[in-house]
């Protein structure tokens, strides 16, 4: 990108040099240009600058939440106000294409409630556990590759057991909300 030529000779590199509104002005219209014509470059920069300097982004964003954060919220608040509708289907359409996290989020934090241990469950563990058990249901068998089953757990949270890879297995609903909080023992009997 050419040079851009301040009011008072000053040009885009070395900028510093003036202060004055015109010249502010002219480097705010520069540095726009500048990221409109370079904008994966720009990124790329600041995503690489981010990562090898960790510290100095963090302290960097604290800094600027303390500065704005009041401005924020009230520009939050407005933009919440000014969009209900939109911003609850954008929520509704996530909860309809995460209903598993939902799920997830949920028994971790009756996990936590009940103190029984939560251990961070990586997708690749669950594919896992489902490739196990063919992608059935540990339960009555049925085969359920259209929609996912449900995480259920062995010892039900209810009872002490743990939110841990070794405790879940795969689940259809109907078995897993017919077994609710019982043991498999418990529930087997109860027909």
């Amino acid at each position: 990108m050419p040079s851009t030529t301040y009011a008072h000779g000053v040009n885009a590199y070395n900028h510093h040099k003036c202060r004055c509104d015109i010249c502010k002005a002219a480097k705010a219209e520069h540095s726009r240009a500048y990221y409109q014509a370079n904008k994966e470059k720009v990124k790329a920069r600041t995503l690489a600058y981010g990562r090898a300097n960790p510290e100095k982004r963090r302290a960097y964003n604290k800094e600027q939440r303390a500065r704005n954060g009041d401005a924020r919220a009230a520009y939050a608040k407005v933009y919440r106000e000014a969009n209900k509708e939109k911003l609850a289907e954008l929520n509704r359409a996530w909860q309809k294409a995460n209903a598993h996290k939902i799920v997830e989020r949920n028994q971790i934090r009756r996990a936590q409630k009940l103190e029984n241990g939560v251990f961070v469950i990586l997708p690749g563990e669950w594919n896992r556990v489902l490739e196990r058990h063919r992608h059935e249901c540990f339960y009555c068998g049925g085969h359920h590759r259209d929609s996912p089953l449900t995480i259920d757990h062995i010892i039900p949270l209810a009872k002490g057991g743990r939110h841990a890879i070794g405790n879940l297995i795969p689940a259809c609903q109907p078995c897993n909300s017919s077994k609710h909080a019982r043991l498999l023992v418990e529930w087997k009997h109860r027909g």
